[in-house]
């Protein structure tokens, strides 16, 4: 190294050595610019919370003082001040709205101050007090206490929280509750937290006033976090929220009861479960169709089941009575005969469950198949009542129908079919009492086998047979969309009906008819009175429709048709017979077809026909 390297070498250590002793002394001085933020957040989305900010500025010294914005890259964003003079010891005042130097409000995110001292020559970035923008809604989970999520209908207390990440002390959270197991869903109460614990709460139970009656309730939160920023915790309530958070969901109860999930052999013992929130109740068995009961007794505090002997030397469906205090409920309870028969009824069990409005996983909703991804096969049936859907409709009219027509019948439930508990072979005809919603797969591949192999099949009820579940030990799972067809391959109309007040109800006449087959023996195929039905396109040329029942096109149809140059309606199938095959498929698709059988002896006729046909009976008149 020449003499004059080592010269500059020297030189510039020294200079570093002075820099760095220079910086030593400069950070042990006091600050010569103090800022304060009144707040780390602003939020201006026009809610009239932290819609603004201000900072306060504190010099040392007098000085000509300019505040800029910077975004987290440095960039220029606006001049909050520009070139003031502000007294030393005398605070500044600085407002910020949230918006660029053009107007616009700026993206969420955070931003610093840049404070730059015009005499003193110097400018700083205030990095360790960022400001934050927070426009966005937050979403607070509600979490009840799992304790109580399940509660008696006699006002008892529901403990609450929210969680929240950056949730505001300044204003404790808001709850409100809502009856989801109605439709819409109805809110009937409301509560706010504890200033000394604003993330809790408690619901009394109670609506106002008196309890909260039996049913499915989910609790809202409505919190801050510390942009000010309000959010609900269930956005978009009446309606059911895309996605479930939290655990806001009680459920209120008071009387319950839990059938078997298959018949049992009469004479063995069946045991049905029993929520009575451990008060004592009375119960009562019957046969449907029958007022006296066969057996009654009275259960003790404590005691969560019934237990009795399955009754009858006939297969049968009974009612399961319950009554504690006020409350009253019922489930029904099937019944099968040591002695077997070559017709096997059906309940379409599958259905009952998956339509239960009742909360399975504490989100606050009722969880069906038609609103869920699975529902749970130990639940009990959410009816008031505690009766399935289409029981008292369609089921048990049609069961009583049976047994006072003196048919002996086998009893199953379409869910002990999917699990293969009885062998399709064994019978020369299957009646669906009822309309099965939902199917497995491996169900309708039996059933189809069954009939193209010379088996008879009747499905009582409308939009039946056309959705697939699965099963598992524990749950009915990944129920699929309605489709076009069902799984006979009748390609089904939606449900029609007469418009609301219209006191003109349809009459069904024949459109098709074999008399060999002798669907309308005694009969002579006209129905009327009905309001509302269900419509299939004809079968495909593998199938051939038998005997038909629907809606004759009229003369008046007819002639406005023509007058309008356009086809005329085409009478469709709404009570139909067709071979499939070398078996027979019987729809009857009007929902108010159980009912009718207690008192329209047209009806009646025909139902024994459908039954005759399926048992391989000639039709007779009776």
């Amino acid at each position: 190294m020449s003499r004059f390297a080592t010269v500059v070498f020297v030189a510039l250590v020294g200079a570093t050595f002075s820099a760095f002793f220079v910086a030593q002394e400069l950070k042990s001085r006091p600050p010569v610019v103090k800022v304060q933020l009144e707040s780390k957040y602003v939020s201006p989305n026009g809610d009239g919370r932290k819609d603004t900010n201000r900072f306060f500025i504190l010099l040392k010294k007098r000085d000509q003082v300019t505040v800029s914005l910077l975004d987290a890259n440095g960039d220029f964003v606006r001049r909050l001040l520009d070139n003031a003079n502000v007294r030393a010891g005398r605070r500044k005042v600085v407002t910020w709205n949230g918006r660029d130097a053009e107007g616009r409000r700026v993206a969420d995110g955070e931003y610093r101050l840049r404070v730059s001292l015009r005499r003193q020559g110097r400018s700083l970035v205030l990095e360790n007090k960022p400001i934050t923008v927070d426009t966005k809604s937050p979403r607070p989970v509600v979490l009840v206490d799992p304790e109580r999520r399940l509660v008696s209908a006699r006002g008892v207390p529901v403990d609450v929280r929210v969680r929240l990440k950056n949730f505001s002390r300044e204003e404790p959270a808001r709850f409100s509750v809502w009856r989801t197991d109605v439709v819409p869903a109805r809110k009937v109460a409301g509560f706010s937290a504890t200033e000394e614990k604003v993330r809790t709460g408690e619901w009394d139970g109670t609506t106002g006033g008196p309890p909260a009656p039996p049913g499915t309730y989910l609790i809202e939160a409505i919190a801050q976090d510390r942009a000010g920023n309000a959010g609900s915790s269930a956005p978009g309530l009446p309606r059911r929220p895309p996605e479930a958070r939290g655990r806001p969901g009680v459920t209120v109860r008071a009387l319950a009861a839990q059938p078997p999930l298959e018949p049992e052999v009469a004479g063995r013992a069946v045991s049905v479960l029993v929520d009575a929130r451990r008060r004592p109740f009375v119960w009562r068995l019957r046969r449907l169709g029958q007022g006296r009961p066969v057996k009654r007794g009275e259960v003790r505090r404590g005691r969560p089941r019934v237990v009795v002997t399955a009754p009858g030397k006939t297969s049968g469906a009974y009612l399961l009575e319950l009554r504690a205090g006020r409350y009253r409920t019922a489930a029904p309870v099937l019944v099968q005969s040591p002695r077997r028969s070559k017709l096997l009824v059906v309940a379409p069990l599958i259905s009952w469950l998956g339509s239960a409005r009742l909360d399975d996983d504490a989100d606050g909703f009722p969880d069906t198949l038609d609103e869920s991804a699975a529902v749970r096969l130990s639940r009990p049936f959410a009816d008031a009542r505690g009766l399935p859907e289409n029981f008292a409709d369609q089921f048990a009219p049609l069961l009583v129908h049976l047994d006072r027509s003196r048919v002996r019948y086998d009893l199953t439930t379409d869910l002990a079919l999917a699990q293969r508990q009885a062998d399709l072979d064994d019978y020369d005809g299957i009646l669906i009492a009822g309309p099965a919603r939902w199917v497995t797969r491996r169900l309708a591949r039996d059933l189809r086998g069954f009939v193209t192999s010379g088996g008879r099949v009747a499905s009582i009820g409308v939009d039946a047979l056309r959705r697939g579940v699965d099963v598992t030990d524990d749950a009915l799972q990944r129920p699929t969309q309605p489709t076009e067809r069902d799984i006979f391959g009748a390609r089904l109309v939606d449900v029609r009906s007469t418009e609301q007040g219209d006191t003109a109800a349809v009459a069904l006449g024949p459109i098709a008819e074999q008399r060999e087959l002798g669907l309308l023996e005694g009969s002579d195929g006209v129905l009327t009175g009905f309001t509302a039905w269900e419509e299939a396109r004809m079968p495909n040329e593998s199938q051939e429709l038998l005997t038909a029942l629907g809606r004759p096109l009229t003369e008046s149809e007819a002639t406005e048709a023509e007058a309008q140059g356009r086809e005329p309606r085409q009478a469709l199938p709404i009570v139909s017979a067709t071979r499939i095959g070398r078996g027979v498929v019987i729809r009857v698709g009007l929902p108010e077809w159980g009912n009718r059988l207690t008192d329209d002896e047209e009806v009646r006729q025909i139902q024994r026909n459908i039954v005759d046909i399926l048992r391989r009976v000639e039709p007779r008149v009776r």
